[in-house]
This record gives C-alpha cells, structure tokens and sequence, in this order.
C-alpha cells in the first residue's frame, strides 16, 4: 500500500475524491433517469400508436402497415397469430420492452373483439443515443477528474503555502531570540495557533539555555578561585627543597590534576559564553597519551596493573585543547 506522506497531495487527492465522487453519481444519476425517460416515452408512443391503429381499424382503413420504425399486426384468427414472428407468440395485453440481439424493441398489444392489435417500436436508435450520452458523461467525469487534480494541487499550494514559509522560517531559528514572534507575521488562525505554539516553545528554550549558561558560568568562577590556590600551593612545594622522593611525585600530581582541572572550568566558561576555545593547536600524540598514562598510572599501579605507552614521536593531532579534556 503506497502512503502518501505530502499534505499537499493528501489534500489534492481529497478535493480529487470529492469532485470524482460528486460528478460520478450525478452522472449516474442523469444516465438512468435519461435511459428511464426514454423507455417512459417510448411506451406512451406505443400506446398512442395502439390507440390510433385501432381507430383506423374501426374506420375499416386498411391497418397491415409497416414504417421506419413502427411494425403493426392486426390479428383476426389463429392463421394470422401462426404468422406472426416468434417473440409475439403468446404476450399479454401491455406494453412492455423485449430485447431482440443488439435490437431493443418496445411492443404493445391489446386485445378487442376478439382482435389483437399489435405495435412493435424500434427504439435500437434511441438506446445508441443513450449509450452515446452514457460515454459523453464519462468522458466528462474523466475531464473533471483531471480539472480537479489540476486545480487542486494548485489551491492545496497557495493553501498550505503559509505553513510551508512557517517550516522554513523554524528551520532557520537559533537559540538567540528572534527579533519578533512568529505569529505576528501571519493571518490565517490555524497558522497563528501553530506559530505561538513554536513562539511559547522558543521562548522556554531560550530561558532554559540562558539559565544553564548563568549556571555554567557561575560554577566556572567558583572553581577558578580553589583551584588556583592549589596550583600556586603545589608550585610553592615543588620550589622547595623539604620534599621527599615518594612527596615529591604525589605534589606533581596534585598539580597536574589542578592545571587538568583548571582547563576543564576553563572549557565550561567558553560554552556557557558560546565562544569558540583559542586553544586549538597542533600537538604531540604521544605528549597527549603520556599526560593522560601519568594521571592514572598510580591507580593502575595499586591494582598491580603495569602498562607501557608505545606511540609514534612523529604523530601530530591537531585538537581543540580543552574540548579533549570534556
């Protein structure tokens, strides 16, 4: 089953369905009444024409004719009922319609006197119009489907041309806010509601982000301050000369996880302000590995896990700085 997924051609083949449906049983309609009245006609033609052959026949005119389009038989003993043709054997009084191959005859018969007059009309002509009229009306219902199709697509564009513009303007919003609402720029209430409902959810993004970069920003500058002193404490120790081997190593560390630290808060500050970072360069890969192998080698070591770094000298990245430590 193909499903259409395009609202335009989902509303052309709607107002196509309407127009084909409407257009159809009127057609319909108007071929069975066209066809009822023809038979309605013919059948008041053979009783005029019945009447008027048995007044001939009264008059004692001679009444054995036959026309374009008339056949009469006036029957006064079984010989002449033997010869009449086989479809006229054994009809009742009335009048009715017999199909005779590709002919369609109207036939009438009425008994007086012990005379039966019969009229035989051959409305073959008339039921080729019929049919001619039948084909005229589909011909016309194609026409008015094709019309509609036309047409339909075409109203269906101007129709849905508002909500079209309203797609491509959601599509290009940011998180800064606009310089006007949405909905101010259109008059259609369906598109209104639509364009508010996008405006309302704007807006809630837009606060919501504000919100988070105020938050980022005031964590950022908080951690700054701590950490700060960290760094300058361990500078300080690893200045001296009261350390230790075994302290010695644990003071690097800490300030290596300080300076690590700092440029992590210093990555937070640039998202919350949506700055780019200025600490893209190019550097060493194995500089890199080392940096991350040190920080967490001494927990693999009280694992009594060893692991050695092996990487090429000469490999270069070229990385935001601080992105890597995110």
């Amino acid at each position: 089953m193909i499903r259409v997924t395009s609202l335009r051609l989902r509303a052309m083949l709607g107002m196509t369905a309407l127009v084909l449906a409407i257009v159809g049983v009127h057609s319909v309609g108007l071929y069975y009444a066209a066809d009822a009245e023809e038979d309605r006609l013919a059948d008041q033609i053979v009783n005029a024409e019945l009447d008027f052959l048995i007044e001939r026949f009264q008059r004692g005119v001679l009444v054995q004719s036959r026309s374009q389009l008339f056949t009469t038989y006036v029957v006064r003993d079984a010989s002449a009922q033997a010869a009449l043709p086989r479809y006229l054997h054994k009809l009742p009084d009335a009048v009715g319609e017999i199909e005779l191959g590709d002919r369609e005859l109207h036939v009438g018969v009425r008994s007086q006197q012990n005379v039966r007059f019969y009229v035989v009309f051959d409305v073959s002509h008339n039921e080729q119009r019929i049919r001619a009229f039948g084909w005229s009306l589909l011909l016309g219902v194609v026409i008015a489907m094709v019309v509609t199709t036309v047409l339909g697509y075409w109203v269906a564009g101007l129709v849905l041309r508002p909500l079209a513009t309203l797609g491509e303007r959601v599509g290009c919003l940011g998180v800064s806010r606009p310089q006007r609402p949405l909905a101010a720029d259109y008059a259609e209430e369906e598109i209104v509601r639509l364009a508010q409902a996008f405006d309302n959810y704007l807006e809630k993004i837009v606060t919501l982000i504000e919100r988070e970069r105020e938050f980022t920003a005031n964590v950022s500058h908080e951690l700054r301050t701590p950490l700060t002193s960290i760094q300058t404490g361990c500078e300080l120790l690893l200045q001296g000369q009261t350390l230790v081997a075994g302290d010695y190593r644990r003071v690097e560390s800490l300030w290596r996880a300080a300076e690590r630290m700092s440029l992590i808060v210093r990555s937070l500050l640039y998202l919350a302000r949506g700055e780019d970072s200025p600490m893209v360069e190019q550097v060493s890969v194995q500089e890199c590995l080392l940096e991350v192998s040190d920080a967490a080698r001494p927990m693999f070591l009280r694992k009594g896990i060893e692991f050695e770094v092996v990487v090429d000298p000469l490999a270069m990245w070229q990385p935001d700085r601080m992105a890597v430590f995110l």
